[in-house]
C-alpha cells in the first residue's frame, strides 16, 4: 500500500503544472521538524538528578517544575526538549534519550565540576557535572548535526566559581587567565558546531555573578564581577565573523535587576525559595509549596543564590525567541 501511494503521488507530481497551487505545494519535499539541542550546566538541566529528589519535583534548578528557558525556546519552536540523561548522586545512569544534554555543576571543558566529589563517597558520588566539550563529543558520536537544528549553549559560570571559591586561583589575574581560556574555548565549540551548516546556534553571555544574591555580600564579589565581564569579552570576541548568535543575558538579567517593575518582576534581591529549610539546601528541591510568599516563581527574579526563577527563565527565553526569528546576532555588546 505504502508503494502504491508513492507511486500515485510521484504521476501527481509529474503533472503538477496542469494543477492549483495547493497540489505543488503539496508536492515539495516536506521541511523536516526542527530539534532544539542544548548544552550547559544547572541553568539548562531538564532533570540529570531528578532521581536524588526521589520523585518529590521535575529536578530542575529552578522554581519547580519550571518551565526553563530551553523548554520555553522548543515550545515556541514547535517542538519538546527533554533530558539526555538520569545521573549523579551514585545512582545508576539512565540514558532517557533526549537532547538536552546541560548537567547542573558542569563546567566549559574540565573536571570536576561543582558538588562533582562528594567528601565521604568520592569522586562522581555528587554530580557527574559533564563538561560542555564533552556532552558535544557525545552528541557528535551518537546523532551528529542536521541542518534542521537548533543548538542552545549556555555556560561558563562554573569555571568562575571553581577558580573563586572550590580551588581558588593564587590571584584574582590568575583566575582571569583561566576564566578566560574557558570563555575560548566555548567560543571554539560554538564555531564549529555552526559551521556543520545547522540552522541555527544561539550562544548566551553570563549573568554578572558579582551580584546575585549568592555573592553580592561576600568577599568575591568584586572578582566575580569583573571574571564574569572577562569571560563575555573573550566569548563575544570568539564568536565574531561566525555564525552563532549571542544573546545579551549578562545585559537582560542586569536590567532586571535595576529595575524589576519594568518585567513584571517585584524582588531582584533575594532568593525565592526557602532555601535553608531544603534537603541539602538545594534548588532541586524548590516546589511551588517552599517559596518564601506565594507566587514568587513568577514575581522573583532568583530562584537561590544564583539560579533563575520561572519568571527569570522566561526573561531569558524571550530574548532568545526574538533573536531566532530575527535578523542580526543578538544583543552582545
Amino acid at each position: 500500500m505504502k508503494n502504491h501511494r508513492t507511486s500515485l503521488l510521484a504521476k501527481l507530481c509529474s503533472l503538477a503544472s496542469a494543477f492549483s497551487v495547493a497540489v505543488i505545494t503539496a508536492c515539495a519535499t516536506p521541511t523536516p521538524s526542527v530539534r532544539v539541542i542544548a548544552f550547559g550546566d544547572s541553568l539548562s538541566d531538564l532533570g540529570t538528578y531528578a532521581l536524588r529528589t526521589e520523585g518529590k519535583t521535575a529536578g530542575k534548578f529552578t522554581t519547580n517544575p519550571g518551565p526553563i528557558w530551553v523548554e520555553i525556546v522548543a515550545a515556541s519552536l514547535g517542538t519538546t526538549a527533554t533530558a539526555y540523561r538520569h545521573a549523579g548522586w551514585g545512582r545508576t545512569e539512565i540514558i532517557l534519550g533526549g537532547l538536552v544534554y546541560a548537567e547542573g555543576g558542569s563546567r566549559v571543558a574540565e573536571q570536576p565540576g561543582s558538588f562533582n566529589t562528594d567528601a565521604t563517597n568520592g569522586v562522581a558520588s555528587g554530580q557527574t557535572t559533564m563538561p560542555i566539550r564533552e556532552q558535544i563529543a557525545v552528541h557528535q558520536r551518537r546523532d551528529g548535526f542536521h541542518a534542521n537544528d537548533v543548538v542552545l549553549i549556555w555556560g561558563g559560570p562554573n569555571d568562575l566559581f571553581r577558580h573563586a571559591t572550590f580551588a581558588p586561583a593564587p590571584t584574582p589575574e590568575a583566575g582571569e587567565a583561566l576564566v578566560r581560556e574557558a570563555a575560548r574555548l566555548l567560543a571554539d565549540s560554538a564555531r564549529e558546531i555552526a559551521s556543520t551548516g545547522v540552522s541555527k546556534v544561539v550562544v548566551l553571555t553570563i549573568d554578572d555573578y558579582g551580584e546575585v544574591p549568592g555573592v553580592r555580600n561576600t568577599p568575591n564579589r568584586t572578582k566575580m564581577s569583573a571574571w564574569s565581564g572577562a569571560f563575555n569579552e573573550e566569548l563575544v570576541a570568539g564568536l565574531r565573523g561566525s555564525r552563532a548568535l549571542v544573546v545579551d543575558a549578562h545585559r537582560i538579567l542586569r536590567d532586571g535587576r535595576s529595575d524589576p517593575a519594568r518585567f513584571s518582576l517585584k524582588n531582584a534581591a533575594n532568593p525565592a525559595c526557602t532555601v535553608q529549610t531544603l534537603p541539602f539546601r538545594s534548588v532541586l528541591f524548590c516546589t511551588e509549596q517552599t517559596l518564601v510568599e506565594p507566587n514568587a516563581n513568577s514575581t522573583y527574579l532568583y530562584a537561590d543564590g544564583v539560579h533563575l526563577t520561572s519568571a527569570g527563565h522566561r526573561l531569558i527565553a524571550e530574548a532568545v525567541v526574538q533573536v531566532l526569528q530575527g535578523p542580526g546576532t543578538g544583543g552582545a555588546r
